[in-house]
C-alpha cells in the first residue's frame, strides 16, 4: 500500500469515528430533549388542570355556539341595545359610535331614548338589511357578512333605499370577516359617495369595539362572553393586507 493509499484509509477512519462520535453525541441529545420536553408537558398539563378549575382556559361559549351569519348578528344586536339584557345601558352603543367616529371621521348625535335597533330591515324591493341603527336624526345600515358573498346588486340596492328614505342622513357598512369589498354596487356609485359607504372587516370595526367594551363592561357575566367573542374572531377570521 503507498503511502497516498494509506493516508487515505486513515482519513476515513478518523472521519468515521467522529461521525460515530457525533452521531452517538446527537441521539444523546435528542433523547435527553424529549425526556426532559416529556418531564415539562406532564408539569405543564397538571398546572393546566389547576388553573382550568377556576379559568377554564378552553371553554369558549362562541365556539360552542359555533354561530352563522344571523346568530353573529343577533349578538351584536344584542350588545347594541341601550336597554340591553347586558345592563351596561347606553355604554356599548356609545362605544361602537366612538369606534365608528374614528373609521369615517365624523361623530354621531343621539338621544338614547329615540334609539332603534332592528334585525332584518326590510327595503321597497323586499331585501333585509341585517342590522339597522335608527339614531333619530340619523342612520346606520349594516350588512353583515362574515364569509358569504353578496346576491346581484344587493349593496347598490340598499343604498339607493337608503338614499331615497333618509337623503343624506344615513352610513351604509359593509362589514366582511376578513375586509373583502362588495361586488355588488358600482365601483362609480362607490367614487361618488364615499362619505355614505364604510367597507370595513372584523379586525378592523367589530374587535377594537369589543376590546373596549370588555374593558369597560361592569358585568363580568358579559365581560366572559365579550371575552369569548374576541378570542373567536382572532381564530377565526385574517385581517387582509393590501
Amino acid at each position: 500500500m503507498s503511502y497516498s493509499e494509506e493516508s487515505l484509509v486513515r482519513f476515513f477512519k478518523i472521519a468515521k469515528k467522529i461521525y460515530t462520535n457525533e452521531k452517538f453525541a446527537y441521539q444523546n441529545k435528542l433523547r435527553d430533549f424529549f425526556i426532559r420536553a416529556k418531564v415539562e408537558y406532564k408539569a405543564y398539563k397538571k398546572i393546566k388542570r389547576e388553573v382550568d378549575r377556576y379559568l377554564s382556559t378552553d371553554f369558549n361559549f362562541m365556539k360552542i355556539l359555533s354561530p352563522d351569519e344571523n346568530k353573529l348578528s343577533d349578538l351584536i344586536k344584542i350588545l347594541l341595545e341601550p336597554e340591553g339584557i347586558h345592563g351596561q345601558g347606553t355604554k356599548f352603543l356609545k362605544l361602537f359610535l366612538e369606534i365608528l367616529s374614528q373609521n369615517v371621521g365624523r361623530s354621531f348625535e343621539y338621544e338614547p331614548s329615540k334609539v332603534k335597533i332592528e334585525r332584518e330591515k326590510a327595503t321597497d324591493k323586499n331585501r333585509r338589511i341585517d342590522l339597522f341603527i335608527d339614531l333619530g336624526e340619523f342612520v346606520i345600515a349594516i350588512e353583515n357578512k362574515p364569509w358569504a358573498g353578496e346576491r346581484e346588486s344587493q349593496v347598490e340596492d340598499y343604498f339607493n333605499w337608503l338614499q331615497e328614505k333618509y337623503g343624506d342622513n344615513f352610513l351604509l357598512i359593509y362589514l366582511h370577516g376578513t375586509g373583502e369589498e362588495p361586488t355588488s354596487i358600482r365601483r362609480e356609485a362607490v367614487e361618488n359617495n364615499r362619505d355614505k359607504l364604510l367597507f370595513t372587516s372584523y379586525h378592523k370595526l367589530l374587535r377594537p369595539w369589543l376590546e373596549k367594551c370588555y374593558r369597560e363592561c361592569e358585568s363580568q357575566k358579559v365581560r366572559f362572553f365579550i371575552k369569548d367573542f374576541i378570542d373567536w374572531i382572532k381564530e377565526n377570521f385574517r385581517e387582509q393586507t393590501y
